[in-house]
This record gives C-alpha cells, sequence and structure tokens, in this order.
C-alpha cells in the first residue's frame, strides 16, 4: 500500500499484521480522490475508522489542509502515527484513539469539508455514524461524506443528506453524501 499522489507521493505505508484491519486498495482510493477532485484542497478531512489512516494521508499529500484520524484500536493509531511521520505529514494532522461515536461528541465545534467512512463490513456502522455527523453538526454546509459498503451492506439514507453518487469496485461501493 502506498500513497498515490501529491507531496507523499510513492511512500510505502506501513498496515497492522493480521486481518482485523482491512486497508483500503489503491483503486478504490483513486476513485474517491478522483470524485473529490479540487475538493480536497485547503479542505479539512475527517477519516473516521482509519486502520493504517491511508485515506487522510492521501487527503493531505493531495493538498487538504489539516486531517483528523479517528480509530478504536491502538495498534491502529500506533501505525497511523507511524505512516504520518513516514510521510512528513504529522503537523498537518490530528490522532484520536477511541470509537466513531466517541469522537464525534467530541468533536462538536469542529466542521470538516470531507469526511471519509471505512468501518468494518457488514456491521451496520454507517447508519449511526450518519445520524451522529447529522446532529452534531459537524459536516460544513456543501461539504461531502464518502463512505465505503461492503457489496450488500444496505445504503443508510437519512434527512439532510443525499446520495449523490455511488461507485462499484469489486465487493466494495463508495457512496456520496451531500
Amino acid at each position: 500500500m502506498r500513497v498515490i499522489a501529491g507531496s507523499a507521493r510513492g511512500c510505502l505505508l506501513e498496515s497492522p499484521k493480521g486481518c482485523g484491519t482491512r486497508p483500503t486498495s489503491d483503486r478504490v482510493r483513486e476513485a474517491l480522490f478522483s470524485v473529490l477532485g479540487e475538493k480536497i484542497i485547503g479542505a479539512y478531512f475527517l477519516d473516521l475508522f482509519s486502520g493504517t489512516g491511508a485515506a487522510g494521508i492521501e487527503a493531505v499529500s493531495r493538498g487538504a489542509a489539516f486531517s483528523v484520524f479517528v480509530d478504536i484500536s491502538p495498534v491502529c493509531i500506533k501505525i497511523i502515527e507511524k505512516n504520518l511521520n513516514k510521510t512528513r505529514l504529522a503537523a498537518k494532522s490530528r490522532l484520536i484513539t477511541g470509537s466513531a461515536e466517541y469522537a464525534l461528541n467530541g468533536l462538536i465545534g469542529d466542521c470538516f469539508d470531507i469526511i471519509y467512512l471505512d468501518p468494518p463490513y457488514h456491521q451496520q456502522l454507517i447508519g449511526p455514524t450518519l445520524n451522529a455527523i447529522i446532529k452534531n453538526k459537524i459536516l460544513r454546509a456543501n461539504g461531502t461524506v464518502a463512505a465505503e459498503y461492503g457489496k450488500g451492506d444496505e445504503i443508510a439514507v437519512f434527512d439532510g443528506i443525499e446520495v449523490i453518487d455511488i461507485k462499484k469496485y469489486g465487493k466494495t461501493r463508495l457512496v456520496f453524501y451531500e
């Protein structure tokens, strides 16, 4: 796994050993940033269920102003910290160890331009997370939420945020909300 573009292009990223983490493939990350396009420049990016931190690192590498990484696993947080130091992007980041719910409640008052959700597949975590994002008003007006779903997972729909695009890549679907 590597950083695809930007200031840290080509830098290899570490990932935790074992099968507890499912890193987002280069192909899916490339699709994510292709859809986001110029929105990434100067954006405040929230990477929930961060795992290796690849999405948030890619965002900052491509020109995002700042990225907040959230993961419940202390092992993943240490990997993200190593990856940020390796890519020299640590100064434009913040790490939060805890659940998405814990982090979202602690981020009330902060606003993000782009929020990326990549929870474990088939656990129906996106719906409650989107609900908390809406309730806590942490997505800026005209902001985008990108959620990675597994094949067969039901796409969450809420008042106040609408699905604007769906991209399919093998067993992965990227769903974009505004």
